[in-house]
């Protein structure tokens, strides 16, 4: 008769700590267990102590006995109870095998039927990451409650899987399951993952409708979540109605203001926890000096180095590192070595923290100085310190200077020193050392592959890209969103389409498609080939909307002159609740200024105005360029001297406005007080100019400014400059000085340069040129509708 053996009477002896010895009888064996530093918990059990309790027992149990349990399996009887603690335990230790042993045990006992047992089963295998065996068992269930449902929504969240962490949610729903508080805290940490702001106001309603939205807990996940979408305006909103606050709380809203940039809310958070935090740990000290950081204000960062001061902990030396960084990285490099030179007793950390920002900030003569003196006192630069001083050289020198060193220390197998010492050599084009070091690593990572990757992106060799990315995925090394985005970095033209079309299956099989900077780019990928719909389509699929990709869409649709469809997608954005970005405002006023859409524009306006980012360069570059092309100038003259500091892109961007009007007048007007300020003008200041004299007809001053574009600036001219001064001479009549510029112009005439000479033949009569022009705009292989009616009306006027 099978003997019972229960394990849950532990539960309720107290073992002193120390070595005890436990009999555990069968039918014809004794097997004798060492129990650890078993401490006894009433209600909470062996599993409320995590790895200490049932983990010790679980441990000695598998290490000693593990062939005398297998030997008796079939003799040995675990009560449920008991089988439940240990499944925990396995959990907690994250020992798969023996969890399956577990699980085993408990359907051979008749259990896996049991909701409670298999929920604890699920659990188990999602701490253990075993995410496809947590679901199995999940659908295996007859009955599904919250529990078990939450267990994989966990896993899920836990393991980096988001979306499918919030696809459970919603078959949870569908199953009519009510969620419990916890089920929602995983689910928003899902969103917070991949900043879904859509789903996260859906389970913020549905918390609210379980009267659940006072749960201080609650509140502090909900304003973390909404933080982190940047639905800022939500997060104040949820702080604003929780009975009370604390550092909690506020601290992801500090960081969400800081991050976008508001600097008033972002001092109001941090005022708020001052006055209600009597004591300051290390956390909270670093946010708010990371909060300083994003916002780059200096002076708020002196003022927390005050309050730190106050309260005597200016020597701890975490804190003394963070100030390191924060004045460090707002550019402050007096006061950061400064606090460097204050701290007692400098550890490698401190060191590698003022290292990072000399690298950072390309200090490279401050680098290597703080190198040498990091040595001369006595500490040795570790791993961190290298990959800091790698990624921060300019020259070859340096670089092959720190391998040498590195060799000597015998850390060039180090994977990270490696991954940075290949990432340099690449940098350089140096691809034959790049290799060499690549090829001694004997267990390449993700890191070291896409170290040489994206080298070989960055200097737009395609066919290595995709070779080494093969070669990756043959050794059998996961391939990550990082390397996805450097191989697509080399798909930008029609050129790589295919290449870039088996990337999207790629990435759609291994389920990175959703990731918002991969579908950013898979998106310019298609507009830039023109593939508006294939664009259309990666938006539509994405689980979480982005406004990067939505922004790359309208993006792609104006430069193809599909107006009406980028406005559409505005809807989109809209309809989703997406916060518009600059990228965002600039891109949809372009679109309501080349069709005249005042209305769409105005009300754009309105929200930039509300927004506060009415003074931004794109946005504010933007909004001149829409109210001068739909002829508003005043208004346009009114925002740009709103302007914080008008740049030459500024400037080009009004002298454009008024040239595109025929306002020559202003468009010198505008060049001469830029001139004035001492701003240089670029390409597309020049090509407006040049456009001026050609409508107007000033040959000379054409001649004037293209000389000065090229002589003065040093700036080459492009195809649409050569065709303005064609269009110049053209329309002057001086078809000589066009035929000369035809001659000597360093590229192959394009379709535009042939309709420009073939207009001017017709209106000054000379047929000979306009045939030789016709015959080479045939020769394009482009469309010659307009080049046969031109040529026909010349023939005509000719009586030819």
């Amino acid at each position: 008769m099978t003997k019972f053996l229960n394990l849950w009477f532990l539960k309720k002896v107290y073992l002193k700590p120390g070595t005890k010895k436990l009999w555990i009888h069968t039918s014809s064996h004794q097997v004798k267990l060492d129990v650890l530093d078993y401490v006894h918990s009433q209600s909470a059990g062996i599993f409320s102590h995590g790895k200490g309790a049932s983990c010790n027992v679980l441990s000695k149990m598998q290490a000693q006995n593990y062939e005398l349990l297998q030997r008796y399996q079939d003799d040995i009887y675990f009560e449920r109870q008991t089988l439940l603690v240990l499944l925990r335990a396995a959990g907690k230790l994250r020992n798969a095998v023996l969890g399956q042993e577990l699980h085993a045990m408990l359907i051979k006992q008749g259990n896996e039927d049991d909701c409670i047992a298999s929920s604890t089963v699920v659990h188990m295998y999602g701490e253990c990451g075993l995410l496809t065996d947590a679901r199995c068992v999940l659908n295996d269930m007859p009955y599904r409650n919250a529990i078990s449902w939450t267990s994989l929504i966990l896993a899920y969240t836990n393991h980096g899987f988001a979306a499918k962490a919030l696809e459970c949610m919603k078959l949870m729903r569908l199953e009519q399951v009510i969620p419990n508080p916890v089920t929602f805290i995983c689910s928003l940490r899902a969103c917070g993952d991949i900043r879904t702001s859509t789903e996260c106001l859906g389970i913020h309603s549905e918390i609210t409708k379980r009267g659940f939205d006072k749960d201080p807990l609650l509140g502090s996940v909900l304003v973390d979540t909404y933080s982190k979408c940047i639905h800022l305006l939500e997060a104040q909103k949820v702080v604003d109605s929780l009975p009370y606050v604390d550092s909690i709380t506020l601290t992801p809203l500090l960081v969400g203001y800081a991050e976008c940039g508001f600097l008033n809310e972002a001092k109001h958070c941090w005022g708020q926890i001052i006055k209600n935090e009597t004591i300051f740990d290390k956390i909270l000290l670093k946010c708010g000096l990371k909060a300083c950081v994003y916002v780059q204000c200096l002076n708020w960062g002196r003022e927390i180095h005050v309050e730190i001061i106050k309260r005597g902990v200016e020597e701890d030396l975490p804190v003394c590192n963070a100030l390191v960084d924060m004045y460090i990285k707002c550019c402050s490099y007096i006061e950061a070595e400064s606090v460097f030179d204050q701290i007692p007793i400098k550890d490698v950390v401190s060191w590698n923290t003022i290292l990072h920002g000399f690298g950072e900030h390309d200090l490279v003569s401050e680098l290597h100085g703080g190198l040498e003196l990091m040595r001369h006192t006595g500490v040795s630069p570790t791993a961190v310190t290298y990959v800091c001083c790698l990624k921060a050289c300019e020259n070859v020198g340096f670089s092959q200077k720190l391998h040498i060193e590195v060799n000597k220390l015998g850390l060039e197998r180090n994977i990270y020193i490696a991954s940075a010492i290949v990432d340099i050599y690449s940098k350089f084009g140096l691809f034959t050392d790049a290799l060499k070091v690549f090829n001694n690593l004997s267990n390449r990572n993700s890191v070291s592959w896409t170290a040489l990757i994206s080298g070989y992106a960055d200097h737009s060799l395609g066919e290595e890209v995709m070779y080494f990315l093969a070669r990756m995925l043959s050794e059998g090394v996961p391939v990550d969103a990082v390397t996805i985005i450097c191989c697509l970095k080399v798909c930008g033209d029609k050129a790589a389409l295919i290449k870039g079309q088996l990337l999207h299956t790629f990435v759609t099989s291994e389920g990175l498609e959703r990731h918002p900077c991969i579908s950013n780019m898979l998106v310019g990928m298609y507009t830039t080939c023109g593939l508006l719909q294939d664009a259309h389509n990666v938006c539509n699929a994405l689980f979480a909307p982005s406004v990067s990709a939505w922004t790359s869409l309208i993006v792609g649709y104006a430069s193809n002159g599909l107006n009406a469809e980028a406005l559409s997608c505005l809807q989109t954005i809209h309809l989703e609740g997406l916060p518009m970005d600059p990228m965002t405002f600039s891109a949809i006023l372009k679109v309501c200024g080349n069709i005249g859409v005042v209305c769409e524009g105005l009300k754009l306006h309105m929200r930039i105005v509300q927004e506060g980012v009415e003074r931004e360069s794109l946005v504010g570059n933007a909004l001149v360029d829409f109210y001068a092309k739909c002829g508003f100038f005043v208004e346009a003259q009114n925002v740009f001297s709103k302007l914080s500091s008008a740049s030459s892109v500024s400037w080009t961007v009004l002298i454009t406005a008024y040239a595109c009007q025929g306002r020559y007048l202003e468009v010198f007007r505008k060049f001469y007080r830029m001139m004035e300020q001492g701003l240089e003008p670029d390409k597309v200041t020049f090509l407006s100019l040049l456009t001026t004299c050609s409508h107007v007809g000033l040959v000379d001053e054409g001649l004037k400014y293209f000389a000065c574009m090229w002589k003065g600036y040093g700036i080459a001219p492009n195809m649409d400059h050569i065709n303005s001064m064609l269009d110049i001479f053209s329309r002057a009549g001086q078809l000589n000085n066009a035929s000369f510029i035809l001659d000597k112009m360093p590229f192959q005439p394009d379709i535009s340069t042939w309709h420009t000479i073939l207009s001017a033949c017709r209106k000054w009569g000379d047929v000979e040129l306009a045939r030789q022009a016709f015959d080479s705009a045939l020769m394009l292989g482009e469309n010659h509708y307009v080049a046969l009616l031109v040529m026909l009306s010349i023939y005509i006027e000719a009586d030819l």
